[in-house]
């Protein structure tokens, strides 16, 4: 901006001092409606150089423009305002209802939602192993163990309260069968020599396996 033109040129110091006193700015020639800028005329090159990764406004109270460091989480990427990664900390979130877990159990993606979780669930998902969350459950050692008719196994009744094989069956945990004995499923009407025969066969298993004697 050039300073006002001078009809006289000054002749001494005082005529200079005189001058200066007086002396006074007017805008480049184009820009101007009167006597002040005209409104889209101070391009960004005429502003004052701005300190890198801030922005121009102000914080509190009117005045003059300032310089606002993008904290708070955010930060300038090129020309952009963005979040910067990770900086939305816990209490930026919004708050969230007692007992409930963030994520999204709708079929669709979308906004994280709140999910139901409760005492019983957290006493789950907070133990370290499997081997804890049965503690948690109450779950003895049949937990582990296959379903079937031989040692080591749970058996497995079938909807009319017998066991699927049909078959009367002596087992200990962990070893084999002692022995295995057909057994008529119902006895009604049965003779009593038909009677005495399957008692017999059922006391030999006994016997086997240590149970009666003789």
């Amino acid at each position: 901006m050039p300073i006002r033109p001078f009809k006289n040129i000054p002749r001494n110091l005082v005529e200079w001092a005189s001058f200066f006193q007086q002396a006074s700015v007017r805008p480049d020639a184009g820009s101007v409606g009167g006597n002040e800028l005209q409104d889209g005329s101070v391009t960004y090159d005429k502003l004052q150089t701005v300190s890198a990764s801030r922005l121009l406004g102000r914080g509190t109270g009117s005045g003059v423009v300032q310089e606002i460091n993008a904290g708070g989480g955010l930060e300038i990427s090129g020309a952009q305002l963005q979040i910067a990664n990770a900086g939305v900390t816990y209490s930026k979130i919004q708050n969230v209802t007692s007992d409930r877990i963030l994520g999204r159990s709708s079929i669709t993606d979308g906004v994280v939602e709140e999910i139901v979780c409760t005492a019983a669930g957290r006493a789950l998902l907070d133990d370290a192993d499997a081997a804890s969350q049965r503690t948690t459950l109450g779950l003895g050692s049949a937990a582990l163990a296959n379903i079937g008719n031989i040692g080591g196994t749970v058996p497995l009744l079938s909807n009319a309260n017998t066991h699927a094989s049909a078959r009367a069956t002596l087992f200990a945990v962990d070893k084999a069968p002692v022995g295995t004995q057909a057994a008529n499923a119902d006895t009604s009407g049965a003779t009593l020599a038909q009677l005495e025969t399957e008692v017999n066969e059922l006391k030999a298993v006994l016997r086997a396996f240590g149970l009666i004697s003789p």
